[in-house]
């Protein structure tokens, strides 16, 4: 939707010299009827956002910058839904102001936004409560650990990030060889596992299978996702 829209320098009176076809569809709402009373349109934002648009603006007045804000509005059928408001501010001679915007219904951006951050959450719990060490690798180096990995190798996680994962092999040799058996599965297969010996922050090595996979299989700069398993006391159970 285009929008025009005049007021005195403080706010306090204000309407709607220009409004497009496509305020029905946004608001609910006719054109002559916004354009008349502009509080069929101002009163769909929800008090909380009011306000928030309302310091926009005087940040805006200040600078004469562009305005962009997204609020949201309950429309008349009773549905909530965003709006993405964009807007510049002009001075006029007698002092009035002019706010010259186009305004955008990204509901369905911010419906999938807002899927896309709980999944995240899921995922971020899961990861930080699995029974199994899990750590998140770029270039053979540690991106993140979950609380496991770092309780089973003594390493609080920021002294981690960015360190080779070197750091817990016993020689260059078994890295290079535990590297080689997984990331060549991983082009061929989509998913590795090698069984070595890492060792912990007290020194102590403990017996361990890695499987990894890929975090996105189409874009592998993303990194490798790698869960570790202590079979330390297996192994002496088994002997």
């Amino acid at each position: 939707m285009v929008y025009q829209i005049i007021c005195n320098a403080d706010g306090s009176w204000r309407r709607f010299s220009y409004l497009s076809q496509a305020v029905e569809r946004l608001h609910g709402c006719t054109v002559e009827a916004a354009l008349a009373d502009p509080a069929v349109i101002y009163n769909q934002v929800i008090p909380e956002d009011r306000a928030l648009l309302a310091e926009a603006e005087s940040a805006a007045l200040r600078t004469l910058s562009h305005l962009n804000i997204d609020v949201r509005l309950r429309l008349p059928d009773g549905r909530l839904c965003w709006h993405n408001l964009v807007s510049a501010p002009r001075i006029l001679d007698d002092g009035n102001i002019i706010w010259d915007g186009i305004e955008l219904d990204i509901t369905d951006r911010k419906q999938a936004e807002e899927a896309l951050n709980q999944s995240r959450a899921t995922i971020l719990s899961v990861f930080e409560v699995a029974p199994v060490g899990i750590c998140l690798m770029q270039n053979r180096r540690y991106a993140c650990a979950n609380k496991y990995w770092c309780e089973t190798f003594g390493y609080p996680e920021d002294a981690l990030i960015g360190k080779s994962t070197r750091m817990l092999y016993e020689s260059d040799e078994e890295w290079e060889r535990v590297g080689n058996e997984l990331y060549g599965s991983l082009r061929t297969a989509g998913i590795a596992t090698a069984e070595t010996r890492l060792r912990r922050r007290d020194g102590v090595f403990r017996d361990v299978i890695v499987t990894a996979a890929p975090i996105s299989p189409e874009h592998p700069a993303q990194g490798t996702v790698a869960i570790i398993r202590d079979v330390t006391d297996n192994k002496k159970a088994d002997a």
